[in-house]
């Protein structure tokens, strides 16, 4: 994570619970969710949003086995609407 961003810089995120992290398949590929309906956009802006997304997988793709190269990211929909973006 670039050093330069201030400690609580992902806080809004984490608050939200919209990303995590589930495991593994039975290949060894990162289960990757995203809760989509608990996505606030009022609460950050479009440039936090990318760097989260880059930290997050950069994040998951430590924990992946060698030669790994895929992740599986599953999308919850459920109660998403227009709110959400």
């Amino acid at each position: 994570m670039n050093a330069s961003l201030p400690k609580n810089y992902f806080d809004a995120f984490a608050g939200m619970q919209t990303f995590g992290h589930s495991g593994f398949d039975k290949d060894g590929r990162p289960i990757v969710w995203s809760r989509c309906s608990t996505f606030d956009p009022s609460k950050v802006n479009v440039e936090s949003s990318s760097q989260f997304m880059i930290y997050f997988l950069d994040y998951v793709s430590t924990l992946c086995p060698p030669n790994t190269d895929q992740i599986i990211m599953i999308f919850d929909l459920k109660d998403t609407g227009y709110a959400n973006f």
